[in-house]
C-alpha cells in the first residue's frame, strides 16, 4: 500500500479519521443559514434546511413549523416586515451533528433586542431540526 492509499490521513505525526468536507460539517450549515438570514435572502436561507425540517420552541417543545414551504412562508414575511433585521452570533458550540448558537437579534419589527439560543441538528449537510429558546 502506497502513502496515497492510507485509510486514514496523517496530520502532525498522528493518524486520524478522515474529516467530512467543510460543506457537510454541521457548523458550515449553521453559518450558511446565518449569512442568508442577515442578507435576508430567503432562497439561500431555505436551501440550508432539509426538505422535512422541523422547528420547535423551548421549553415547551411545541413544533412551530414543518417543511421548507412553511419555513419559506414564515421567513419571507419576516424579512419583508423587518428590513433592518440582523443576527449577531455571540457563541457557537459544535458537537457531533449538533450546533448550538447563542445569538443577539436586532431590527425585528417592533424594535428591541432579542437574545436566542438555537440548537441545530444537521444531517447530510442540511439543518433537519431546530430548537429555539428566546428571551427579550
Amino acid at each position: 500500500m502506497g502513502w496515497g492509499a492510507l485509510p486514514y490521513p496523517i496530520a502532525y505525526g498522528r493518524v486520524g479519521r478522515r474529516m467530512a468536507s467543510a460543506e457537510t460539517e454541521p457548523a458550515h450549515a449553521a453559518q450558511r443559514q446565518l449569512e442568508a438570514y442577515n442578507a435576508r435572502d430567503v432562497e439561500a436561507f431555505v436551501a440550508a434546511y432539509a426538505p422535512d425540517v422541523e422547528v420547535f420552541e423551548l421549553p415547551s417543545g411545541t413544533r412551530t413549523l414543518a417543511g421548507r414551504e412553511q419555513l419559506r412562508t414564515r421567513y419571507t414575511a419576516l424579512f419583508r416586515e423587518s428590513p433592518a433585521l440582523h443576527c449577531r452570533l455571540l457563541t457557537r458550540v459544535a458537537h457531533g451533528p449538533f450546533v448550538v448558537d447563542h445569538e443577539e437579534v436586532t431590527g425585528v419589527r417592533g424594535g428591541g433586542l432579542m437574545h436566542a439560543v438555537a440548537i441545530y441538528e444537521v444531517v447530510a449537510g442540511l439543518i433537519r431540526r431546530v430548537w429555539f429558546l428566546c428571551a427579550p
